[in-house]
């Protein structure tokens, strides 16, 4: 049998300084404990709970004398022990635990108390919990977090919105614990009303789903194209994470290609089965671009192959039958095709910033957010999964001009782009050549394509939909005038 938890005799609270030096976490699985160690270590007391009493008591043996951390078994105990008007973090899974949590939770909580949701809730249910919460007189927050639990717990990048009521107050305990960006501020800005914030989150992890793929993607063509070991293409990481290119992912990833197996005499990724998993928030991203309008189809690549990955049986239905060619990568300069991957990546990376900023000004326009995408990709450049050095230029875009079209025509930005364009090119032809999926960086290529293209084949497109459903076609020659038909024979 399991042994009961040990209540501990706890430390009375210091009296509160003011209203701004104490918060409540709901949810100490990961993310939870990580905030509330990074939470006290700015000198703000906090009080913890989760609905499973075991993780509070394996939180509770983790913790220091004088953490700064006062851990209850009783949700009714957090809300007594915090000054009012309280302000409460939850740390818990999104869609039905959230609801879950809050219908217990207002019964206890007064006007003017805070709930900051900071999971990574769909943003239309943070659009119902905020009016939900404000018939309540309960001021609701829907707060992006990204770093991980290494981030939240030195400083990890915060994306908060929702009732605006709340952010004069919650301000000081957010830019608290926030990482510092490029600019030596802190990556926490007030993102918008409603679900803005969980928006913002969502497409920043699509944007996260398409930058792993394409690193993968280099990985993949140097390893079985041109042969080189995990540790040869770690080193070239580095050496690129010292340039344009560089980013968090980069870093990680040289790291990772490091790593030996500890039971076996091999590289740690060659025992690391081609299966990843989810939590779904790339496809939300996909689901709210097809809902604005918006092309992400680098993103949609990225996450179509981590479904493919967990097909596994099939694939090795299909391998054994089909029994795939490979073929020698053949390329005149090893050093100067290892500089157009390289190339190819800063292009995709670029492509994939570009998708991901047009899904937020489409959505912005739609529900009347007005993001500030100068400060979105400021508070990007520290403490998140998808920090890189790029995002510098790109704030800079935005800051020049809020009102920029699309971000591929951007100043600085735009001569990136065409710079790499040719090494993408290549890449992809020379992987092609040799039988390596290459799809995220095909896809980054097409959509470059694409956009610059003003003489696309959707007219034939136009026409059949006109010829089988009478939709009618756009005339190019008279654009603005109406629809037109074709005039079939039978």
């Amino acid at each position: 049998m399991a042994k009961k938890p040990v209540r501990r005799p706890k430390p009375a609270l210091r009296k509160a300084r003011s209203r701004t030096d104490h918060i409540g976490i709901i949810g100490l699985a990961t993310m939870g404990p990580a905030l509330a160690l990074n939470f006290a270590s700015h000198g703000i007391h906090v009080v913890g709970w989760d609905y499973d009493p075991r993780l509070t008591h394996a939180f509770e043996n983790r913790l220091r004398p004088k953490s700064g951390v006062h851990l209850v078994y009783q949700l009714s105990e957090l809300v007594q022990l915090l000054p009012k008007p309280r302000t409460i973090l939850l740390m818990i899974r999104s869609g039905p635990p959230v609801d879950s949590v809050l219908t217990q939770l207002y019964s206890l909580l007064d006007t003017g108390d805070i709930v900051i949701d900071g999971g990574n809730s769909d943003f239309k249910d943070t659009e119902r919990r905020v009016t939900e919460a404000g018939s309540r007189g309960v001021l609701y927050v829907g707060c992006g977090v990204s770093g991980g639990e290494k981030g939240a717990l030195t400083g990890p990048s915060l994306m908060p919105g929702g009732n605006p009521e709340a952010w004069p107050r919650i301000k000081p305990l957010l830019e608290a614990v926030a990482a510092r960006g490029s600019n030596g501020k802190p990556c926490c800005c007030w993102i918008g009303p409603g679900g803005a914030g969980h928006f913002v989150k969502t497409v920043h992890n699509g944007m996260e789903y398409g930058m792993m793929q394409v690193i993968a993607e280099d990985y993949d063509i140097m390893r079985r194209g041109l042969g080189m070991t995990p540790a040869e293409i770690a080193q070239v990481f580095e050496k690129w994470n010292k340039g344009r290119v560089g980013s968090y992912l980069l870093e990680l990833s040289a790291k990772i290609l490091h790593l030996k197996d500890p039971e076996k005499d091999r590289p740690m990724i060659d025992s690391i089965l081609d299966v990843a998993g989810q939590k779904g928030t790339g496809i939300e991203t996909i689901l709210a671009a097809l809902n604005l309008g918006v092309s992400v189809s680098i993103i949609g690549t990225a996450v179509a192959i981590r479904l493919m990955s967990k097909r596994r049986g099939e694939r090795e239905q299909i391998h054994d039958v089909m029994k795939p060619k490979r073929f020698p990568l053949k390329v005149a300069s090893r050093p100067k095709f290892i500089e157009m991957l390289g190339e190819a990546l800063h292009a995709a990376t670029l492509l994939i910033f570009s998708q991901g900023f047009r899904q937020l000004q489409a959505a912005s326009a739609e529900y009347g957010w007005k993001l500030p995408l100068a400060e979105i990709a400021q508070l990007w450049t520290g403490g998140c999964v998808i920090r890189c050095a790029c995002l510098k230029d790109i704030a800079a875009a935005y800051l020049r001009e809020p009102d920029l079209t699309h971000l591929m025509v951007a100043d600085g930005i735009r001569e990136e782009i065409l710079r790499c364009e040719d090494s993408l090119a290549e890449v992809i032809a020379a992987a092609a050549r040799a039988r390596i999926p290459k799809l995220t960086l095909s896809a980054a290529h097409e959509y470059l394509l694409l956009m610059q293209d003003t003489d696309l084949p959707v007219n034939l497109v136009a026409a059949q939909r006109d010829g089988f459903g009478n939709h009618g076609f756009f005339r190019a020659d008279r654009m603005g005038s109406g629809l037109y038909h074709l005039s079939l024979d039978d």
